[in-house]
């Protein structure tokens, strides 16, 4: 079997990404899913610092592929609320104020 040629931007992904596991698959999801590398960089910068990511090694990092096709390059970062943010949304939910 004849290795696949991958596109510059496709390796500059493959080289960010920090799960580096079946890279034919995510060479594939790469090509159907075609994201802008701008954007797919940007969304690493602050996905792989996330605690879920960083927990036990990694080992909750998604597959690149399973990121690709799911468009994770599209997700925003988490903010939680202030507990008193969230309490105002609760209580403004139940007619009530702080």
């Amino acid at each position: 079997m004849t290795a696949p040629i991958y596109s510059d931007d496709f390796l500059a992904f493959w080289a960010r990404y920090p799960r580096r596991t079946a890279k034919r698959d995510a060479w594939k999801a790469w090509q159907q899913e075609a994201p802008p590398l701008a954007d797919v960089l940007a969304a690493l910068d602050w996905q792989i610092p996330q605690p879920q990511w960083q927990k036990e090694d990694g080992q909750f990092i998604p597959y690149p592929a399973s990121w690709l096709r799911a468009g994770r390059w599209e997700d925003q970062p988490f903010t939680p609320l202030a507990p008193s943010d969230a309490f105002a949304r609760v209580a403004a939910k139940m007619g009530r104020t702080q």
